[in-house]
């Protein structure tokens, strides 16, 4: 019984079956058949044979053809079965010599060599100009014909090897396998065609032979492009690879190995190839490796020269090509390269048997090309994409051959090594690869990861036959064969280019950077996992470096830069991780309630790697990794419940690995799994390292390796750009602070500023940044500067705001005048411009404007340095007209005004309080103080409502402060404005007379002052008079006591308060005696003379002491206020006796008497100026203000300063250092005025920088400094009288330890050595003191003051620094010498036992210095890495070593003044000179 109707019948079963006898001939569609007339099949035309052709006329052949070709076509009865032949004329044969040359007709460029041939024999008098078209038309042509043009380039050899099918219209597919006897049929036709020509040696038929210059013959065109397609649907239908007959293949094989040869013959008698020879022998080249495609094992395929001659001549193709990149039509050449090439990885990989001799060529040609990076097309986009298309061929290449052949593996990986000098210098994006969106990488490193990444066991994965025990064993196996051959590589290659890195860090680093750079980008993408891998191995090797003491500094820095951007790099993994899914190999195993998610990211991972399309090593390498981590977390577990979880999980995977369709198939954007790869990424070996790094990142900090720091700061850096947290980290914070606080140098304090910047952690610095914004370096100043800005644009909290705003505004006296400007700018900007100069002021600019009051109160309440500044600043940049356009200078006018107002108010507003709070007492004395200074403007601030709003608080309610900033501001702006009303200023008057007796010293004066400008505006003198008058007649009775019976003279609190007083009165109150009457005061004298001569006489030496101090500190003030008193033969004599007596506190008092004077005169003076021009610091106004002052003023300084100057810098040195503050302060004013020679007080100046006290040594810097800008030379001079006396000063205040203060040269050099030229200067004086010094102390009858002198110089010396070996060996001679000789004269001397005896005391002495010099000299040796057996040769090559760079300091140098402690105490024995010359003749 059958299954069906004609189941054992011959009846068609099948549709295909049933076509043959009938065809459905009317389902194919007609609509194309048009495109069949331009069929690259032919009917060859062949009319040899026909006799009437061959023997007539040209004119009867001529017309005999053309009636034989017209009776065809018009024809009605056509035999099918005969065979129209074309004959050509006899008389036309290859070899005619008239063929048009297209170089002189170029209109018959176009065409066939048989149509040439043709017209020429035909139509001999056609010329190309009697056709030429115009210049437009033929551009025009050119133009439409371009696109032609490049598609005959292309020659479309690509071909695909999937079933086709041919749509009908009734929408049935038929497979072309039904075709494929057709295809054969066309291809077995072809062929005998070629052989029937090649056999018959007649090569005449122009349809499928072409002749050149050389008359050598090529299949054309024409003919490889139908065998090229017909290979194509050949392989398009595997079934019929076989049935091709093999004298066919071997046929064509030979043939195209004819053409390529052929064509090279051509190229190398002509010099070069022509784009026809060159398009064949490519095309040649493809149909070669299309036949390899077919699979076929027949031994004639593959002869030698079958593989060997198309090897040969891509080999020289590509030598030509790169030796004419340059050309403007390279690129034909390049897309021929391109596609003969693209068959070769296919060709390799179905081939496991090939020639070794073959691959070697391949693979050093293909190496060469990949890394080769001189080929860039700049400009031709088209040629650039060519050339990426032939190195990502001959990638596939390499690929291939690594697959296929392993024990060519090593060959290739070293190939590929070998080349790499060859990298791109810099990273130019034309020259690499695109990987995925957006990410680059050069060819050689994504060709080399492929290569590793084959290494894997996928197949394992896929079977299916087995239990999964043994599927696990069977991977493990071969994973770990292949885990190790992947890690031995990698080993390699990390090797490989660390040596060569090593070899020569600065030549060959782009190479080391370049490799690292590829691999920060690949590592972050899921397709290239075997990149976190190399990476991490490298990593290694570089900490390895990093951690060795033996590392020289320019690897070791080299190093740390490219670790720092692996570093970023792994931090930005650790960044970007979603938080608890850190899920590393350890952590699952604690938890393993992570595993599920952990796999989710990982399928995740997989999935978008293999729907992405990109080579399948790609997915096969991560989905091993996935099985590889799970299978160890198995293996780890000992919980029988994990293990059963985990086994389930492998069953998982290996049913989701076989079945690929288990996926999502949603091709998922590189966003969507970014945080899932970072998972993943947690689990491998790379991203762990990353606390290792930022270990040595934090060690190498405290390097004292200047460049080293720098470049581990910019490390921190490229980590805190992502995360600013890390500089909250206490461990950073301390070093970073500290590296702030130490004397670091310039580069690495302004990295650590872009470091802190990078990060935003201004509010965490702030203060550790302004511990350098007085730095040295100009560069660190204005980076600080600029931080300042930023913060105080970005904080709100006053504290801070007014911090760094005193550290701005402390920068408008700076050294360097852009950083004046820029802070001037900034502060005018902040607290001036900042809101708009209308009257009606929203609620946001009133909150501005109490700020900027609250932070400028409490910058000028920091210190009296800020407060200076400010009045500088607010004086002679701001109220200088001349600083600022018109319109500004209107806009800070209104501003500051506006400010005042406020001030003022906020002033009433905190006194209604009335509380007792001290932050609001504090608060208010600062808003007064700021009041005082608006004051005391050259432009008035201060109105007359502002006056009656403060004069309730006038009267004293016990707070000092308060009190008298208010009568500070009455007493300035009394001085200024005159249209008070007479009743207002009359309770003025009142109310301060009241209160008089009971102000303070500095209260007095100011409410004096106000009184006599209250008095001379109401024009009405009588109660000041009144006041004065009662103040001398209770002063008249101490006075006639003091004159009649000084010794019974007893004070009480009064006298000195009545001397406050009437001081007060003469000083600020010009009476006019002729209408002013006052008591005891004569005719021919003044108040102010008077009081003097009373002051005098309560000086005398019989007064009591506290009184006599009070009265010459008052009359010092009186003179102050009328320089003409210092003439007085009795006042200078009282001052002279005072400063050669002993009472300490008087002399102070004089001190401070006199600095106040000439601060005063100095302050006048500028204040006349200042207004005059423009000035960008007080010091630069200070030197202006020296050419304007009063001459009578300035010879009563001048004549001051000479007389009492001996006594001044007598106590500049005292031992208690807080109480030479008040004579250094004044000799800092002296110098700075010019009142005296600088040659005076420079080696003073010099001497006090030995002191251990802060303040002193600051004030020393700073005179010093001044006199180096002015009196270099005189400074020079006397560097040698300065150093004598800073060794008595270290005496002074040491003791016996005087030589354990070993900073005094380090400083001095400091300050002297500002450049190069400096320094030299510097040095020279130096040398020639110490060789003073040293060439004394020759003789053996040393003293105490020279011993001294020697081992202070000796400690000091130890601390300074060498510019140049040259400075270094210099002093090293004159130490070595004065050493020698000195132990030659000891030893002399001790040889003599009667002069040894009798000069004992000196020979110690003399033996501490010479152990002392000794000693000195091996510290310096050992301290920078010299030995002293060099001395001599050293020296002798001094020359050469003049001008060469000092070795780094060791800092494991022991202690310098140790050594000299242990020899003063050695040499302290009664027994040294016996020891000493004992040791001496054994050294002899």
């Amino acid at each position: 019984m059958t299954s069906f109707p004609g189941e054992n019948t011959a009846v068609p079963k099948r549709l295909l079956e049933a076509l043959p006898n009938q065809p459905l001939s009317y389902l194919v569609p007609k609509d194309n058949l048009s495109a069949l007339i331009n069929s690259k099949f032919s009917t060859s035309i062949d009319v040899s044979d026909d006799p009437s052709l061959s023997t007539s006329s040209k004119e009867d052949r001529n017309i005999t053809l053309a009636n034989n070709i017209r009776k065809f076509y018009y024809s009605d009865t056509i035999d099918e079965n005969s065979k129209i032949l074309y004959r050509k004329p006899i008389n036309i044969t290859h070899h005619s010599k008239n063929i048009p040359n297209s170089n002189d007709n170029e209109l018959f460029n176009k065409l066939s060599p048989l149509a040439k041939q043709c017209l020429t024999e035909l139509s001999p008098n056609i010329n190309q100009r009697e056709y030429s078209l115009g210049t437009q038309a033929v551009e025009s042509l050119e133009r439409k014909r371009k696109m032609e043009n490049i598609l005959d380039t292309d020659l479309d050899l690509t071909y695909s090897v999937k079933n086709k099918h041919t749509s009908i219209s009734n929408g049935v597919s038929i497979n072309e396998s039904a075709i494929g006897v057709q295809y054969l049929e066309e291809f077995d036709s072809l062929m005998q065609h070629i052989r029937s020509d090649t056999t018959s040696n007649n090569y005449s038929n122009q349809e499928y032979w072409i002749y050149n210059d050389d008359e050598n013959i090529y299949l054309n065109e024409r003919t490889l492009q139908q065998i090229s397609l017909m290979l194509k649907n050949i392989m398009s239908v595997p079934d019929l690879r076989n049935d091709v007959k093999l004298d066919n293949l071997v046929l064509l094989l030979d043939s195209m190995i004819n053409n390529i040869t052929n064509c090279e013959s051509s190229t190398s008698s002509n010099g070069k190839g022509s784009g026809i020879t060159k398009r064949i022998a490519n095309m040649s080249v493809y149909i070669i490796y299309s036949v390899f495609l077919l699979k076929r094992r027949e031994r004639q395929l593959y002869l030698e020269k079958f593989i060997t001659v198309p090897t040969v001549y891509l080999s020289r193709f590509i030598t030509e090509i790169k030796e004419k990149y340059t050309a403007k039509n390279i690129h034909p050449d390049l897309v021929l390269l391109s596609q003969s090439i693209q068959l070769l990885p296919a060709y390799i990989r179905q081939n496991t048997y090939l020639d070794d001799g073959f691959l070697t060529k391949l693979i050093y040609l293909f190496a060469d090309l990949i890394t080769d990076s001189t080929i860039v097309f700049n400009s031709n986009a088209s040629s650039q994409h060519a050339w990426d298309n032939i190195k990502s061929f001959c990638s596939d290449a390499l690929v291939a051959i690594f697959q296929v052949v392993p024990t060519q593996r090593l060959f290739l990986i070293n190939e590929l090594l070998s080349n790499i000098d060859k990298f791109p210098p810099k990273r130019v994006q034309r020259t690499l690869n695109k990987v995925t969106k957006n990410k680059y990488a050069t060819y050689f490193s994504t060709c080399l990861l492929t290569l590793l990444q084959n290494l894997n066991s996928f197949e394992v994965l896929t079977h299916t036959e087995g239990t999964t025990e043994d599927l696990i064993a069977l991977f493990k196996a071969k994973n770990k064969e292949q885990e190790k051959c992947v890690s031995d590589f990698i080993e390699h290659i990390n090797e490989m280019i660390l040596k060569r890195f090593l070899q020569n860090s600065t030549k060959y680093r782009y190479i080391m950077e370049s490799f690292i750079q590829d691999l920060i980008v690949l590592f972050r993408l899921p397709a290239w996992f075997i990149a976190s891998e190399i990476l991490s191995s490298m990593l290694s090797k570089l900490l390895a470096i990093l951690d060795s003491e033996t590392t020289p500094s320019l690897i070791e820095t080299a190093c740390l830069q490219t670790v720092g951007q692996i570093g970023s790099a792994i931090f930005d993994v650790k960044h970007n991780t979603i938080p608890k899914q850190d899920n590393n190999i350890v952590k699952l195993y604690n938890y393993p309630e992570y595993i599920p998610q952990f796999l989710k990211s990982f399928n995740n991972c997989v999935d978008y790697t293999r729907e992405a399309g990109i080579e399948p090593a790609s997915y096969q390498y991560l989905q091993c990794k996935q099985f590889h981590k799970l299978l160890k977390l198995y293996e780890l577990n000992t919980d029988t419940n994990n293990i059963s979880e985990i086994d389930t999980y492998i069953n998982d995977l290996l049913i989701r690995v076989r079945d690929c369709n288990s996926s999502t198939k949603k091709i998922l954007l590189f966003e969507d799994i970014n945080s899932d790869f970072c998972s993943v990424l947690q689990s491998d070996m790379l991203v762990p390292q990353y606390e290792s790094y930022f270990h040595i990142l934090l060690n190498l900090l405290d390097s004292n390796k200047i460049k080293l720091k720098s470049t581990v700061i910019k490390a921190l850096s490229l980590i805190v750009a992502k995360d600013s947290t890390i500089l909250i980290n206490p461990i950073v914070k301390s070093t970073i602070s500290q590296i702030l606080k130490d004397d670091s140098a310039a580069s690495v304090k302004d990295a650590v500023l872009d470091l802190i910047g990078t990060g935003s952690g201004y509010m965490e610095y702030y203060k550790q940044i302004n511990i350098n914004f007085d730095d040295d370096s100009v560069l660190v100043r204005k980076h600080i500067l600029k931080i300042n800005e930023q913060i105080y644009d970005e904080c709100d909290d006053t504290e801070i705001n007014v911090y760094v705003a005193s550290r701005i505004l402390l920068k408008t006296e700076d050294e360097e005048d852009a950083i004046i400007e820029s802070a001037q700018k900034v502060l005018l900007n902040n607290w001036i411009l900042s809101f708009d100069d209308t009257n009606q002021r929203n609620e946001n600019e009133t909150i501005a404007i109490r700020k900027n009051i609250s932070v400028i109160a409490g910058v000028i309440s920091l210190d009296k340095r800020n407060a200076e500044v400010f009045d500088w600043f607010l004086n002679f940049y701001l109220l200088e007209r001349h600083n600022h356009p018109a319109h500004i200078f209107k806009h800070i006018l209104k501003n500051l005004t506006a400010m005042t107002d406020a001030l003022v108010q906020e002033i009433i507003n905190l006194q209604l309080r009335d509380t007792n709070n001290e932050t609001q007492n504090e608060e208010i004395e600062s808003y007064l103080k700021l009041l005082s200074l608006f004051s005391d403007t050259t432009v008035s601030l201060i109105t007359r409502e502002h006056i009656s709003g403060l004069y309730p608080y006038i009267l004293s309610d016990g707070n000092g402060a308060f009190h008298y900033n208010i009568l500070h501001v009455f007493n300035n702006t009394l001085q200024k404005l005159s249209n008070f009303k007479v009743k207002f200023l009359d309770d003025i008057e009142t109310d301060i007379l009241k209160q008089l007796v009971k102000l303070n010293t500095d209260e007095i004066n100011e409410a004096v002052s106000i009184v006599w400008s209250t008095a001379t505006q109401r024009n009405n003198k009588t109660r000041i008079i009144q006041a004065c008058s009662s103040c001398l007649v209770h002063l008249n009775p101490y006075i006639v006591e003091a004159t009649n019976s000084a010794e019974e003279f007893k004070i009480d609190a009064k006298i000195q308060r009545i001397l406050y007083l009437v001081t007060a009165f003469a000083r600020f109150c010009p009476f006019d005696l002729s209408t002013d009457k006052l008591p005891f005061i004569s005719k021919s004298e003044t108040l102010p003379e008077y009081v003097a001569k009373c002051l005098l006489v309560l000086s005398r030496t019989n007064i009591p002491h506290s009184l006599r101090r009070t009265s010459i500190k008052n009359l010092i003030k009186l003179c102050g206020s009328y320089p003409k008193l210092f003439n007085s033969r009795h006042i200078l004599q009282l001052l002279e006796n005072e400063m050669k007596g002993s009472s300490l506190d008087i002399k102070l008092a004089i001190l401070e008497g006199l600095h106040d004077f000439f601060t005063a005169e100095e302050d006048t003076s500028l204040r006349q100026i200042g207004l005059a021009g423009t000035v960008s610091s007080s010091s630069h106004l200070g030197r202006k203000g020296k050419l304007h002052k009063s001459m009578n003023d300035d010879s009563v300084c001048s004549a001051l300063s000479n007389k009492f100057i001996d006594k001044i810098l007598e106590m500049c040195l005292l031992q208690n250092c807080s109480d030479s503050i008040v004579a250094i302060k004044l000799l800092k004013r002296i110098a700075s005025s010019g009142y005296i020679n600088p040659s005076k007080c420079i080696p003073h100046s010099i001497g006090l920088l030995a002191s251990n006290d802060k303040t002193s040594k600051q004030l020393a810097k700073e005179i010093l400094v001044d006199l180096l800008e002015k009196h270099e030379g005189l400074v020079l001079n006397n560097i040698s009288k300065g150093i004598l006396v800073a060794i008595d000063y270290s005496k002074i205040l040491h003791g016996a330890v005087y030589y354990k203060y070993n900073l005094f040269l380090h400083t001095l050099q400091d300050i002297m050595s500002e450049d190069k030229k400096s320094i030299a200067k510097f040095s020279k004086h130096l040398d020639k003191f110490i060789s003073t010094q040293v060439n004394d102390t020759m003789s053996v009858d040393s003293n105490f003051n020279k011993m001294s002198s020697i081992l202070f110089l000796t400690t000091n010396i130890a601390n300074i620094d060498f510019d140049s070996q040259g400075q270094f060996f210099s002093l090293i001679k004159i130490l070595d010498f004065a050493e020698e000789q000195l132990r030659d004269n000891i030893l002399e001397v001790l040889k003599d036992e009667e002069e040894r005896n009798g000069n004992s005391a000196a020979i110690k002495l003399s033996i501490i210095i010479q152990y002392s010099l000794k000693e000195l000299k091996s510290y310096l040796f050992d301290k920078y890495g010299f030995k002293e057996s060099m001395l001599d040769t050293l020296l002798e090559t001094s020359s050469e070593t003049r001008t060469r760079q000092m070795p780094m300091k060791r800092e494991d140098c022991h202690s310098f003044v140790e050594s000299i402690d242990n020899i003063v105490r050695t040499c302290n024995d009664d027994q040294i000179c016996a020891i000493y010359l004992k040791e001496q003749q054994y050294i002899d």
